[in-house]
């Protein structure tokens, strides 16, 4: 279709009504249709759960462009007499940055927070953010970009390379993706640029799911930008901003100029019942470009930068568009699409007077340096349209102290096309960038912004306004707090970024999740997720803290630790709560429980544990009888494992990942191993049986943290019981009496109860440890060296009072010793070999340590030895025998 340049008289601004169809019209070029032949089908199949994102080179700017917020101040000489009044509200809680993981802020409550994305090598992140039904999707750029999808409790259930995802219809990806979820058809839409200056070609990439289950079948396009419909330009599409509405998906990009200038604005329009019909096959779109003010003549009416698509929330509403100015303004602009999905789809717009908002300045930072680029006052995310208002956040310079920056929101009547609300949260001394916006089903607004100061690093924050309330927003409260200082500074920029996200959750249409940035250490940004709530639900409403709980795995027939379960009244009516049963299933209620009433924002603490009768997976909705209809029940599940006890007289070994973490059973007489089974670990560092009852513990040894494991010595699978808050652990090994030791790599030695995974310091021993275990007659801690140059065979003894050491011997093997255990002979014996050899089991002279080997195990990456002579029913004092000590 050939394209029009619409010349039409000024119109002067008014107040009056005016049906949607009465907007201005403005100029522009289009429209023009564009088209692509196929996309292809994808899958998140072909991803694996996750992986780390590991920056592989130097940050570097993400499409770095000619011109980005340049902008002269425009203040009109308009009336803005009928304006609602401007409130400026002073941010209370300026200088506290207190961030608990459940956090009440007046009505609002933070329910919870999980870390989105660590630094990648690119610079600004720009984190974008949607919800479904039951998951998240989170996106920052990188080189290349990824986006992860969670379930709403943070677990990450995939982390996919851009570039992979859009590799069946492009080479290459460019960052700046944006995501939404429409709630109208049940749709994942994912959208990346693609520009390619050498080349000159320029895209929009586009991905939509088959359901609203992001895991399984997308369908990914690629639609060219360098072409407004059929019409060749010049130009790629940077900034893509994506909007929908019950009929359409719109795309607005800045357009420059191949290694030149900004341009102007684009519009592209996509019909959705054509797009969710395609499945990869052809689709069209409409665009619209050069998009001017409504009530300025060319040439004087430049070209807007940054014309923002809005994101809908009552059928029938429209596609909108918004507009405020980069710089100090008294104006906005609103525009609309009629017609979207039809043969000739228009634009039409109006420009209405605001009260005047200033330039906002670039953000200080505790620790100077150059200060975060805020990117002016343009509105950056896209604003809200429900049940006849838009809802609008963009930053401005202070009112009270233009140094200084603040966030605005504004509400508007769609109908009337004016102002119904505005007001501004800042504080002097204080800098709150990138605002976004989502209102919930009652119209409570919640924001959430970068917020710094000289003497605050940036961090992650939000606000909220409970609808009825005055104007105004709530004091700022801590999502994750700024952690250092932050320098990426290229061409004199320290960008920070182009937008943050907030996303409405669909499931309830109440409850809202942000996806904000924050500086961490070292000059590194970094994203959080939160989970908020801006008022009160209606009626009464259980939230249970943590929503479920999956006690994993516990053995059958006993009875697991318990876990304490919240019920919160997150309603603005009081919850009853009439009965919870003793047991359901193979779940208990820990707590005696009698009917309870509990206000707004009151809460109930139970206690629950998990006695599993049988090997396996099970799970129930514990039931809870309230009179809230929407709550049934806490969702619990837990796993059953049985566990056969450790064999008499047989030393077991445990391996690593040259030897796929097997338990195995090794002969004393030939040294040869036998596998008993997968511990189901890739390593684990150490085993132990414990005396008293026969069952085979294991060490499962990290860099920051370790876990303590229990075997089926019979299969040889290991299951988890504790996370030790202990680094770098050596080994374990029980006592003659049944207690437990845990010793680090650098020779501190702890106790750890094997019924609740506590620690307690005892020493810390000289030298440094590879293997350990106890004396049988003596009681004492016998262990082997981590030593790789000096004595890396020496066998010696630690007292558990002091600390100090005794030297045994030297294996005169040459070798470290990987771990030594005792036989009910006293003898002592060992594993020696590196991971990639085959390892020898060894006999040990425990007078003088020298070593023999008795053979080879057959197999590599042995790790330790365990071995028991007798499973002990009891330890009681003999008071008739003074040779038996107590």
């Amino acid at each position: 279709m050939k394209s029009s340049f619409l010349l039409v008289s000024v119109f002067l601004f008014s107040f009056s009504i005016i049906a949607f169809g009465q907007l201005d019209s403005i100029y522009h070029q289009g429209p023009s249709q564009g088209n692509v032949a196929n996309g292809a089908m994808q899958t998140t199949d072909n991803f694996p759960t996750n992986v780390q994102i590991i920056p592989s080179q130097e940050p570097r700017e993400i499409n770095p462009a000619n011109n980005e917020f340049v902008a002269e101040p425009m203040i009109e000489d308009v009336d803005q007499s009928k304006l609602p009044p401007y409130v400026y509200v002073e941010d209370t809680n300026a200088g506290k940055n207190e961030n608990p993981n459940l956090a009440l802020n007046g009505g609002s409550v933070l329910l919870d927070k999980f870390p989105g994305f660590g630094a990648t090598n690119a610079v600004p992140p720009d984190p974008s953010m949607a919800v479904g039904p039951n998951h998240i999707i989170a996106t920052v750029n990188g080189f290349p970009s990824f986006f992860r999808i969670f379930d709403k409790q943070g677990n990450i259930l995939k982390t996919i390379s851009v570039a992979a995802w859009y590799a069946p219809v492009s080479p290459e990806e460019g960052g700046d993706g944006q995501v939404i979820y429409d709630h109208f058809a049940g749709r994942w839409i994912i959208n990346y640029l693609q520009a390619n200056n050498s080349n000159q070609t320029s895209s929009n990439l586009v991905a939509y799911s088959d359901d609203d289950d992001p895991i399984g079948t997308w369908y990914v396009y690629r639609f060219d930008t360098k072409k407004h419909g059929t019409i060749q330009s010049n130009t790629w599409g940077d900034y893509p901003q994506l909007g929908f509405d019950d009929e359409a998906i719109y795309i607005s990009t800045r357009c420059f100029q191949f290694g030149g200038y900004f341009q102007y604005s684009k519009i592209r329009v996509i019909s959705k019942a054509e797009l969710y019909a395609s499945n990869g096959g052809p689709v069209t779109w409409w665009d619209f470009w050069d998009v001017r003010r409504p009530n300025v003549n060319p040439p004087s009416g430049a070209a807007l930068d940054g014309i923002h698509p809005t994101f809908s929330y009552t059928a029938g509403q429209g596609g909108y568009f918004f507009y405020s100015h980069f710089s100090s303004a008294n104006w906005y602009v609103l525009y609309k699409v009629l017609n979207p999905t039809s043969n000739s789809p228009r634009l039409r717009g109006r420009e209405l007077v605001s009260t005047t908002y200033y330039t906002t300045p670039n953000a200080g930072q505790l620790g100077g340096g150059t200060p975060l680029e805020s990117n002016g006052s343009g509105c950056r995310t896209s604003p809200i349209v429900k049940d006849g208002k838009m809802f609008i956040a963009h930053s401005t310079g202070n009112t009270a102290n233009v140094n200084y920056a603040s966030v605005k929101y504004v509400i508007l009547d769609l109908n009337t096309v004016s102002i119904l609300e505005q007001a501004e949260l800042g504080a002097i001394g204080y800098y709150y960038i990138y605002p976004t916006i989502a209102v919930d089903e009652s119209n409570n607004i919640a924001v959430t912004f970068t917020r710094s100061a000289d003497s605050e690093y940036a961090g992650a924050f939000y606000s909220t306004k409970a609808n009825g309330d005055p104007p105004g927003l709530s004091p700022s409260e801590a999502i994750q707090e700024g952690l250092g200082n932050y320098q990426q500074v290229a061409s004199g920029r320290n960008r920070w970024g182009d937008y943050m996200a907030i996303y409405l959750d669909p499931a309830d249409n109440h409850g809202i999740f942000t996806h904000t940035e924050y500086a961490n250490v070292a000059n590194s940004w970094s994203t959080y997720i939160g989970h908020l709530i801006a008022a009160p639900y209606p009626g009464a409403h259980v939230y249970p803290l943590p929503n479920s709980y999956d006690f994993g795995d516990v053995e059958t027939g006993t009875t697991s630790p318990t876990v304490q379960i919240i019920l919160a009244n997150y309603g603005d009516a009081d919850l009853t709560i009439t009965d919870i049963p003793a047991t359901s299933g193979n779940f208990n209620l820990e707590t005696t429980f009698s009917p309870v009433t509990l206000g707004t924002y009151d809460s109930l603490t139970l206690e629950f544990s998990f006695s599993p009768t049988a090997e396996g997976q099970v799970s129930t909705v514990y039931p809870v009888t309230s009179n809230d209809p929407q709550f049934t029940g806490i969702e619990l599940s837990g796993t059953g494992y049985d566990v056969t006890l450790a064999s008499e007289k047989t030393f077991y070994a445990s391996s690593g990942v040259q030897n796929n973490g097997d338990l195995i059973t090794i002969d004393p007489m030939s040294g040869g191993g036998t596998t008993v089974g997968s511990s189901l670990y890739d390593e684990v560092t150490s085993i132990s049986i414990n005396p008293l009852d026969g069952k085979l513990y294991g060490l499962v040894t990290g860099s920051t943290s370790s876990d303590l494991v229990k075997f089926n010595a019979g299969d040889g699978d290991a299951h988890l019981l504790f996370n030790l808050n202990i680094s770098l652990m050596a080994g374990i090994a029980f006592d003659t009496s049944g207690v437990l030791y845990g010793v680090t790599r650098s020779g501190e030695v702890y106790t750890i109860d094997i019924t609740n995974g506590t620690t307690n310091f005892v020493v810390d021993g000289e030298g440094t440890y590879l293997g350990v275990t106890f004396n049988p007659a003596t009681n004492e801690l016998w262990a082997t060296t981590r030593s790789v140059v000096v004595n890396k065979d020496l066998i010696f003894k630690v007292d558990l009072t002091s600390g100090d050491t005794t030297f045994i011997g030297n294996t005169g093997l040459d070798k470290q010793t990987n771990d030594i255990a005792f036989d009910e002979n006293l003898d002592l014996y060992g594993i020696i070999g590196t991971s990639s050899e085959l390892n020898d089991f060894v006999s040990i002279d425990p007078m003088t340590g020298a070593g023999t080997v008795v053979g080879s195990v057959g197999m590599k990456h042995i790790l330790s030895l365990a071995y028991i002579d007798e499973i002990v029913l009891g330890v009681e004092d003999d008071e008739n025998n003074v040779n038996i000590p107590t």
